[in-house]
């Protein structure tokens, strides 16, 4: 999840549901010894499996992944492109609820797919490229360690942008398309990664 635009949104925090767990990457805003996994000081297997551990005892993780301060800007940067290519939409309700919340995902802009990432340019801009493929890289090292947690991890999803801030009064309706898209999704997710990229603290 990512917060882009002035004025100043931040990045909402998931509501814990008894079937999701939910690993937290915060930026460097936040110090390191608030985190459980810091990204760099174990090797990315130990990461992974740390990881595992923490979702299956507490239900989430906060990660440390050691992202530099430009990093962020500029993917908050590239976000606001988005917004300003009209990427940016309002959920109906319902949807929201399954996120982030109506909050948390008061604006949210679904990325391509990491497995269009073979094309010869993705819209979203690079930064926010490379961090999905991180996403996806904690994902490979988490995966071998939760089968003992009972889940059975056959792909990822792919990454959504959130925008947090008060809940828009406009009704959206729910199409079917929608709900086809989004009900395969939130009937089969299990773990959901948050990456709290600013401009205020997750």
């Amino acid at each position: 999840p990512l917060s882009p635009t002035p004025p100043a949104p931040q990045r909402a925090r998931t509501e814990q549901r008894p079937s999701q767990a939910s690993a937290q990457m915060y930026s460097p805003a936040r110090v390191e010894e608030q985190a459980d996994v810091i990204i760099g000081q174990i090797s990315p297997e130990a990461a992974g499996l740390e990881i595992a551990s923490k979702l299956a005892g507490q239900g989430f993780c906060v990660v440390a992944p050691g992202f530099e301060e430009s990093v962020l800007r500029q993917a908050v940067e590239e976000a606001s492109d988005l917004e300003e290519e009209g990427r940016l939409y309002q959920a109906n309700s319902i949807i929201q609820d399954g996120l982030l919340g109506a909050e948390g995902s008061a604006l949210i802009a679904e990325l391509a797919s990491p497995a269009g990432s073979e094309e010869p340019a993705r819209s979203e801009g690079q930064v926010l490229t490379q961090l999905d493929t991180t996403l996806t890289q904690l994902c490979f090292h988490t995966e071998p360690y939760l089968a003992s947690m009972g889940i059975d991890v056959s792909h990822r999803s792919a990454a959504v942008l959130h925008q947090a801030g008060e809940p828009g009064e406009e009704r959206v309706p729910l199409t079917e398309k929608e709900v086809a898209k989004w009900l395969s999704q939130f009937l089969s997710h299990k773990v959901m990664i948050i990456a709290f990229l600013g401009p205020a603290a997750g």
